[in-house]
């Protein structure tokens, strides 16, 4: 029973964040602009970088002066609240600060690892962000990541 609940857990978590790129993807293209999306609160979105993980959430934002950094005149699209279950879920270089959409719907490649309590394996989970803008979750162990962290 334990095991169904964790893999339920972790598919869902990794379900919320494909759901909110998938979002802030389709906003840039219909509002023709860059949005963000990038770990931590509506007050500390990347700035303080070093104390926010994705796996305290997530912000989704109209970025109109490109700085990546949700500001008090920019429109907050969505807020994803933490990951429950002391789940980690880290980025690449590449998307660990936040991932940035093109009006055109392009966006940074990278990786995230969602690992739980179980570590990296076959339990892990992985979403790859395409250049493209769109995604697909992976395993993590099908993915070039061989860890839960960066």
């Amino acid at each position: 029973l334990q095991s169904f609940v964790l893999n339920n857990r972790i598919r869902a978590q990794t379900a919320a964040l494909t759901s909110s790129l998938a979002f802030a993807r389709t906003e840039a293209i219909t509002r023709s602009t860059r949005v963000v999306t990038c770990p931590g609160s509506a007050s500390g979105c990347l700035r303080f970088p070093d104390l926010m993980h994705w796996e305290s959430g997530w912000v989704v934002f109209v970025d109109t002066n490109n700085d990546a950094v949700l500001d008090v005149d920019e429109i907050q699209l969505e807020l994803h609240v933490a990951l429950d279950g002391n789940n980690t879920l880290r980025g690449t270089t590449d998307v660990g600060d936040y991932v940035s959409f093109d009006y055109d719907g392009r966006a940074q490649s990278g990786t995230f690892v969602l690992c739980d309590q179980r570590g990296f394996g076959d339990h892990a989970l992985a979403i790859n962000v395409l250049a493209t803008g769109r995604s697909r979750n992976l395993t993590a162990t099908d993915s070039s990541q061989s860890s839960c962290t960066p």
